[in-house]
């Protein structure tokens, strides 16, 4: 997994004691002095090349795993919303501190009956892309669009949504495209939500993409006025994505992926690719979604469905 971090850090952080080695500290996520961590959220430490004697040391359980220059400490539960936290890096090179704290997400949702009707758009091209990270955003720049999520109910036995996309560059909803209510989605760990599917279709470029196990999820600031921390997964189809990318054929697009990190594997009779990205801020909109069944797209559209 690629991990394109965000937060950058000096390579010296405080409580660095002598060097034995080389390695350095590139970046963390988050960076030291940071007030704003997601509470679901993992930490990660970028360094100059890897170190297998590198160990996280935290006061909360958690499970470190290794990729590459990545080292990554993921909590076994959330951590505690709006509160400080530190984190220590016992490597060759030292034996560093973070210190941070973590945003209000995660705190309860003041009024759950508030959320009723509440729009949220979702950018996935602002994420930070964790698996196919390279071929994500240049994805991202032929989406265009927004996706679009509307509470329709919000309740013990879960949570529905409408979904739609957006307008090319705009919030506004595409009329020219259908919608889809989803219900039922996970909110046990309320505000925290998700959602999973096996076929997902997405307006993009041009026609509609197809995501294959799609996960989502996310959680609602406690006053509802957007979402945070939304991250997904999708499975690609390499053949929709060869008109989109606009290259040869498949077999040059998994030329062209495998250059940047990304594998083609075998699925659903055909060859696919996996995209996942996290962070992702999602505000809310003053309007609601017209549900759009696909009979009731407009002739003059022209749209494949």
């Amino acid at each position: 997994m690629l991990f394109a971090l965000l937060a950058c850090a000096p390579a010296d952080l405080p409580g660095d004691s002598g060097p034995t080695c080389d390695v350095t500290i590139d970046s963390t996520d988050p960076s030291d002095g940071a007030v704003d961590h997601y509470f679901r959220g993992p930490i990660l430490f970028e360094l100059s090349e890897p170190d297998p004697t590198a160990v996280v040391v935290a006061d909360f359980a958690g499970t470190q795993t290794v990729d590459g220059n990545y080292v990554v400490y993921t909590p076994d539960e959330p951590l505690d919303p709006n509160t400080e936290y530190t984190v220590g890096f016992d490597y060759c090179h030292g034996a560093p501190e973070i210190a941070f704290m973590t945003s209000d997400l995660g705190e309860s949702v003041e009024d759950t009956e508030a959320l009723l009707g509440n729009t949220y758009a979702i950018d996935f091209s602002e994420g930070r892309f964790l698996e196919g990270d390279d071929i994500g955003e240049l994805l991202s720049t032929f989406f265009g669009r927004s996706l679009l999520i509307q509470v329709l109910a919000y309740d013990e036995d879960g949570m529905d949504i409408r979904v739609a996309v957006s307008e090319r560059g705009r919030d506004d909803q595409e009329v020219c495209r259908r919608t889809l209510d989803i219900e039922g989605m996970d909110i046990s760990e309320s505000p925290y939500f998700s959602f999973q599917t096996d076929e997902f279709s997405f307006g993009a470029y041009e026609g509609e993409l197809t995501f294959l196990d799609f996960q989502v999820d996310g959680t609602f600031a406690a006053d509802g006025s957007a979402v945070g921390g939304v991250g997904f997964s999708l499975t690609l189809k390499v053949s929709e994505l060869v008109p989109i990318l606009g290259v040869g054929d498949e077999d040059e697009l998994c030329e062209l992926a495998d250059q940047m990190g990304v594998e083609c594997v075998v699925c659903g009779g055909g060859t696919c690719v996996t995209i996942s990205a996290d962070s992702i801020y999602g505000p809310e909109l003053q309007s609601q979604l017209l549900d759009i069944a696909p009979e009731d797209i407009p002739d003059e559209c022209d749209v494949e469905e």
